[in-house]
């Protein structure tokens, strides 16, 4: 068993737990991928690599690269303290974090061959075995239905690379609309858990969120619905399938934005740690209503995805980190860094300028991509510059971990 309250004298601890290498590889690799966009898309430098379609890369990277990466450090870590077993640490951990780059650099210098997709499924199946091991061994088995989202990971991963090998063209949209859907309905079901505990520990002045035991359960039947019939769509142009895919998607609408009324207080405002999940939830909401939108040719499907992922999964993800990054190294999660609410903000503007800014003033659409390009690089790399001695510097309580 794992004893938490082992001391450690040391100074760094950058392979103590899967959150300090994995949350480090997706903030920066975050800010350097979209970097790499940016100079392809902005400013039509031939910076991505050879024959492979940028709008490919792009997607493929922002899912499985930086998304899995921010998957990967919180579950080697949540699974570590529902268990109270040790997942991957040291040598092992290093391990997994270089084939995680491996399959990032691969495709600079081996695209039509099979290694990047070999280096990615190698990946997935370590990743998996960490998570699945100590789950089985403590017998906690609520715990599997988070971990079996990883495993589809794997045959999302595989159908994406048959799509680029051009043996089933259409994997690629399959292979990146399920791997998608996977990292948000992994981002949905953390909101449900953690959030409304978040709020009402965090304002402790009463406040008590509205939940529905049947919101919950149709949600969950809905974005499940919504995510095969998505994914099957992008395999046959359909419009029954479209059609229901927008009414899907604008049920989600209505039900995540009443759970969401219910979640927010005045004083919600006061606490960064808690606003940038709140902003986070309601950017998913916009997403779900803008893919509505988008079967009637209100909107595209472009600003919808970017809604949901950008806005959505991308300050979930810094909102998360920063919490989980403060919490285990010793640090009080209501006291951040001052800077962080700016760092969120520069997010949430990135986010308006690829989704809001492009949708009501689309005779602008470069300048805007552009700048939301910007606003990203800017707002990850300074993440990184606050919490990367938290990441390799040792817990301050002089506990390991």
């Amino acid at each position: 068993m794992l004893n938490i309250e082992t001391p450690f004298t040391g100074k760094f601890a950058f392979l103590h737990t899967g959150f300090r290498p994995f949350f480090a590889l997706a903030t920066l690799g975050s800010a350097l991928l979209m970097l790499l966009w940016l100079g392809s898309f902005g400013l039509g430098m031939p910076v991505l690599p050879k024959d492979y379609p940028p709008i490919t890369w792009h997607a493929h990277e922002m899912i499985f690269g930086f998304g899995l990466a921010v998957v990967s450090g919180f579950l080697l870590t949540a699974v570590r303290n529902w268990t109270n077993l040790p997942t991957l640490t040291g040598y092992p951990l290093l391990a997994l974090a270089v084939i995680w780059l491996l399959a990032r650099v691969l495709p600079f210098f081996a695209i039509g061959g099979a290694w990047p997709a070999l280096a990615e499924l190698l990946f997935l199946i370590v990743l998996l075995v960490a998570l699945t091991r100590p789950v089985v061994r403590v017998k906690q088995w609520n715990q599997m239905a988070i971990v079996g989202k990883v495993a589809l990971f794997i045959p999302a991963s595989l159908v994406f690379h048959l799509g680029v090998a051009r043996v089933w063209p259409e994997g690629i949209g399959v292979g990146l609309y399920a791997g998608f859907y996977l990292i948000l309905g992994l981002v949905l079901t953390l909101i449900r858990r953690v959030v409304p505990m978040f709020i009402e520990n965090g304002l402790n002045n009463g406040f008590v969120t509205r939940n529905d035991p049947r919101v919950d359960r149709w949600s969950l039947v809905l974005f499940l619905a919504l995510a095969i019939a998505d994914v099957w769509l992008q395999s046959r142009h359909d419009a029954v399938l479209l059609v229901l895919v927008s009414v899907l998607a604008g049920l989600l609408a209505i039900l995540h934005a009443w759970r969401l009324a219910g979640w927010v207080h005045p004083d919600v405002w006061k606490k960064p740690m808690i606003w940038v999940l709140v902003v986070a939830y309601g950017w998913l909401v916009l997403g779900f209503l803008l893919k509505a939108l988008a079967g009637a040719g209100w909107a595209s499907h472009s600003l919808a995805v970017h809604a949901l992922a950008a806005g959505g999964i991308g300050m979930v993800t810094l909102g998360m980190m920063a919490r989980v990054s403060l919490g285990h190294t010793g640090r009080n999660v209501n006291a951040p860094p001052r800077v962080l609410p700016v760092v969120f903000a520069l997010a949430a503007l990135a986010a308006a300028c690829r989704v809001v800014g492009v949708w009501l003033l689309p005779a602008y659409y470069a300048h805007w991509i552009l700048l939301g390009q910007a606003l990203w690089v800017l707002a990850f790399s300074l993440f990184a510059l606050l919490f990367l001695p938290i990441w390799v510097k040792a817990r301050i309580d002089g506990r390991r971990g």
